[in-house]
Order: C-alpha cells, then sequence, then structure tokens
C-alpha cells in the first residue's frame, strides 16, 4: 500500500475485500484528510453495492480511524438519495460516534449523516453539534437543516438555533439558511434569525432577512430598504423584498434596473410585488 501500513480489516481479499483495501488506501492518500471535496471512489463504489452494509460493519469495528471513516463514507453513499437503509446506517454511524476522537473521522460521519436527509438523523448530528472542529458544526448545520425540514423536530430546531451563534460565520450561514427554511413560525426561530439580522457575514444575515420576510415580519422592511441601497445587493435581499412586497421598497428595486444583473427575473418579480395596490373608488 505504497508504503503505508496494512490494513487491519480481517480478510480483506473475501467479499469484496480487494475493493474495501482500494477504499482505505484512498483514504490514507487523501492530502491533509481534507474535508472538503473529499473523493472517495472505492468507498463509495461499496457504498453501492449489496454489500454495503457487512462492509461497513467490518470497517466501523477498525481500531483504526481512517478504516472507520472509509466506513461512515461507504454509508453515505449507501443512503445518498435512498432512504431504504437509512435506519441501518444511521444507527451504525450513531454507534460510531462516542469514540471518534479523530477529528476527519468525526466529519466523515456527519457527513454521512448530512446525507440521509432523515429525520432519524437528528440525535446523532445533535451529538456532533458541540465539535471542536469548525467543519464538523458546520457539516451538522448542513444535516440538520435536511433532517428535520419535513417535520420540525424540536430537537434539531434547538441545535439550529445555538449553531446560528457560532463564532465560524459558514457555521451561522448553514445553520440561518436551515431556520430560515423550515415552516416552523415559533417565537424561537423567529427570535434566532432577528439575532442574525445584523450580522457581519453578509450571507448569514441575508439568510435571516429572507427567512423573515417569508414569515411576514414587517418590521423588517427598513432593514431591507437599506440593503437594497448599498454598492452589493446579493439575490438573497431581492428575494426578501419580493416577499415583502412593501411599496416603500419599489424605488431602491427600480433603480437596481440599471446595473443589477444577477437575476433579472427576480428583480422584475420583486419591483412587481412592490407596485401600490389600487383601490377602486
Amino acid at each position: 500500500m505504497n508504503g503505508t501500513r496494512e490494513s487491519s480489516v480481517e480478510d480483506p481479499t473475501s467479499d469484496g475485500g480487494d475493493l474495501i483495501a482500494r477504499a482505505v488506501q484512498e483514504e490514507r492518500a487523501e492530502p491533509e484528510l481534507t474535508d472538503q471535496c473529499h473523493e472517495g471512489p472505492a468507498a463509495e463504489a461499496i457504498g453501492r453495492s449489496l454489500n454495503a452494509l457487512s462492509a461497513a460493519r467490518r470497517l466501523a469495528a477498525s481500531r483504526d480511524p481512517l478504516e472507520r471513516a472509509v466506513a461512515a463514507h461507504v454509508l453515505g453513499s449507501l443512503v445518498d438519495g435512498n432512504t431504504a437503509n437509512v435506519d441501518g446506517a444511521t444507527a451504525l454511524l450513531d454507534g460510531m460516534i462516542q469514540d471518534a476522537i479523530h477529528p476527519h473521522l468525526e466529519w466523515s460521519i456527519a457527513d454521512a449523516l448530512r446525507l440521509t436527509c432523515h429525520p432519524s438523523a437528528v440525535e446523532p448530528l445533535s451529538k456532533l453539534a458541540a465539535s471542536k472542529s469548525s467543519s464538523v458544526r458546520r457539516t451538522v448545520a448542513m444535516g440538520l437543516a435536511g433532517a428535520i425540514a419535513a417535520d420540525g423536530d424540536s430537537r434539531g430546531v434547538e441545535q439550529l438555533v445555538r449553531l446560528s451563534a457560532d463564532p465560524d460565520p459558514t457555521v451561522r450561514d448553514w445553520a440561518t439558511f436551515g431556520l430560515s427554511q423550515l415552516d416552523d413560525d415559533s417565537e424561537q426561530v423567529r427570535s434566532a434569525l432577528w439575532d442574525r439580522v445584523d450580522d457581519s457575514h453578509y450571507n448569514t444575515r441575508s439568510e435571516a432577512l429572507v427567512g423573515l420576510a417569508a414569515r411576514h415580519e414587517r418590521a423588517l422592511v427598513d432593514r431591507v430598504r437599506a440593503e437594497l441601497q448599498t454598492d452589493y445587493v446579493g439575490k438573497l435581499v431581492v428575494e426578501a423584498a419580493a416577499e415583502l412586497a412593501d411599496p416603500t421598497l419599489l424605488e431602491p428595486l427600480r433603480s437596481l434596473r440599471d446595473w443589477w444583473d444577477v437575476d433579472p427575473e427576480l428583480l422584475e418579480r420583486a419591483i412587481a410585488a412592490s407596485q401600490p395596490t389600487v383601490t377602486s373608488t
């Protein structure tokens, strides 16, 4: 294995063992074990096979954190776009969390749980929400957003609220996005979104603006107007204006026609929504 230590997974030549050995080799070859754009074609292939769960169980039982990380990648591939094995995969990933002290292993588990997009992932993802790694916390926020979108699991909402105030801006961004997309219109969610409308991170405060606008927060109009009059206007701010449909936003929106080419159709939709209502006499 190119000078690296051999896999400790038993019998790597049977039941797809050659592919398992290749997956472990690919994992060891990852430069600095980057937790973004991580590629593992062999692990993905195992995840698409009939023996995916059994292979993942063998790898998950290893004492080597990188072999266990491969187990997580296999399970992520297994559940990505396929709910048939979500319960078994989630249970196995949950059992791997307790002694996942290696930061890459922790991220790999979180990433696999993210791919389930299923309520069963809420509890294990919540266990990882206090990770020291911002990459893990960001992945947890992404995963919770998908896992609770359907049923608004209160445990997941609480974790997203906490993560929306995270020191890392990308964690706040994803957590605020998750809260913004929820059907939940509770005071807890509204308050968390209001806490982010003045965030120093542009994307984060934009997610908060559009989330509150979708909840028809009229007190938001002045803040959206101010954002429309800056030198940089993101798509989400125009979406928020379209949601608010307030006549006082009409002129700032019209002025964007001179230079804003991000999404002309959205801009015209926001302008149309902001037209004053003409009442018949």
